[in-house]
Order: C-alpha cells, then structure tokens, then sequence
C-alpha cells in the first residue's frame, strides 16, 4: 500500500491601448515627442522601451536592460503603447498578457504559491491522471483528480508572509475504485522567490484505514531561463524506507501560450533505477 500510495500521488483589457499586429503598418515613429511600447512576443516574450524606429518589417527599441533591439512584427502578438513611467512596471502576478507558469505547483509537488481567485488548470500526465484546480479565493484552493485506480480530490490553505516568502498547507485524497480504503497525504510547505524562480522545502504524511503510512520530506525548484521555459526540479525522500526520488526537467510554453508541457526524468538511485520519463500539460483557464 506505501508504494501505491507514492506511484498514485506522485505520478481583452490592458493598459492603456492595445493596437492589434495586423495593423502595425499604419504605425509610425516620425513623431517629435518620444514614444514607449509594450512587445509580447508569440512565443511568450516581452520587451518594453522607447521607440526609436518603426519600419514596414520591424521595431526597433531601446530596452533598459539589453539596450538596442531590432524586433521583426511577425513575431510580435500584440502591441501596448505606455508611459514612461510604466516602463519596467508590468508585473507577472497581474497576469496581463503573460504565461501564468503554473508556479503552484511543480510537477506534482505543490509550492507555498496560490492560484488567484477564479484562476484555474487542467492536467494531464501521460493521457491517464487528470487533474482539475480552482482558486476559490486567494488563499484557498480546491481540486478533483480522475485516475485509472480512483479519483479523490485536493484542498490548499496558502498565504504570503513577505513579497519572497509564502507558505501552505493541504491534503490529497484518492478513492480507490476497488473499494479498499482512501489513501492520502497531508501537506505543508514554505516557498522562497516569486513565481518565475523559487524554492520549497515541504513536509507531509501519507495515510491509509490500514495504518500503513508514510513521511515525505519534499525539495523542489523552478528557474526561468527564458519567457517560455523553466528548469523545474522536484526530489522526495521516503523517511521510513530511506528511499529517495529525483527529477530534474524543463516547463515550456507553446507557441501560442496557452498550453504549458512538462517534461522531465525521474531516478530512484537506490534501486538503480534511472531515467523513468514524465511527461504531462497543463491548459490553464
């Protein structure tokens, strides 16, 4: 029943006006008084800076970090004119124009962050565990889980302690379908960073009607390393059995951004066991 429990668990409006790509020919910078833009790039990038030139094929830009850049239209999905004083000021927690990277989560383990109220996912991980979320509220999230052996559901309590430090707690319960008894865990973790990078250090006890149970200590990382990709890594160790599990693998965005995929591989060193894949998505709503 330990290891069942392990493999069942474990396995339209911006600011201030938006100007749509197909008519970036009819923009000009021939203007006396300089101009700011907002770019969101089709495969999820962002860049913001003044506007130095506007050609029939491209922008060219001067971003506070990377200097001068020449951006060709047909990579750009939409074009935002700003303030000055808004450059730098788009933040990723207000979700607009943005992948939201999914960071309450890691591939299965979940962090200290919370879905947003009225915020939600779905996921798939290879065509047979299912999984839906809703943020009820800020802090309080729920979820419903379809596997072939049972289904259960998900409760999570979270909250922000500072702007680099979050905290949560909850459990995940399964219904076998065979009628034995619900298996679960119980959580709580602490999150340091914010939702490009961060790391969680959790703890949690998995239970059973027949006593079998099991603690888990859990260390899982995400870092950006572009607009549509993080390196997420996600590592349990099973105290009673000394058994430790490690992932290490990429989140990435599609190219049309609303569909996140996992991949990554799991090694079990102990048992010589490397190299196992995991693979899912995420459809967000």
């Amino acid at each position: 029943m330990r290891y069942l429990l392990l493999l069942t668990l474990i396995c339209g409006f911006m600011l201030p006006v938006t100007f749509d790509v197909s008519a970036q020919d009819t923009q000009s910078a021939a203007t006396n008084n300089t101009r700011y833009v907002r770019l969101l790039l089709q495969n999820g990038g962002m860049f913001e800076g003044e506007v130095l030139e506007i050609d029939e094929s491209t922008f060219l830009i001067n971003t506070m970090d990377l200097g001068k850049m020449r951006i060709t239209k047909t990579d750009i999905s939409s074009i935002t004119y700003i303030s000055a004083d808004e450059v730098g000021q788009m933040t990723f927690s207000n979700r607009k124009g943005d992948i939201n990277p999914q960071p309450t989560r890691y591939y299965f383990a979940p962090s200290g962050l919370q879905l947003k109220k009225g915020e939600g996912y779905y996921q798939n991980a290879w065509l047979v565990y299912n999984q839906v979320s809703y943020g009820v509220s800020d802090h309080f999230t729920v979820g419903m889980s379809m596997t072939p052996i049972g289904t259960g559901g998900t409760v999570k309590f979270g909250t922000k302690l500072s702007d680099k430090v979050n905290v949560s707690a909850g459990a995940i319960a399964l219904v076998p379908f065979t009628g034995d008894s619900p298996l679960g865990i119980g959580f709580a973790n602490i999150t340091f960073g914010d939702e490009r990078k961060n790391l969680s250090i959790s703890s949690g006890l998995g239970f059973s009607d027949d006593g079998d149970n099991i603690t888990l200590l859990n260390v899982s990382a995400m870092l950006e390393v572009s607009s549509n990709m993080w390196i997420i890594s996600e590592n349990y160790h099973i105290v009673e059995d000394e058994l430790t599990i490690i992932s290490m693998g990429v989140r990435r965005a599609s190219r049309t951004r609303d569909i996140l995929w996992d991949y990554a591989l799991v090694a079990i060193p102990s048992e010589e066991v490397f190299g196992i894949p995991w693979l899912s998505c995420t459809i967000p709503f």
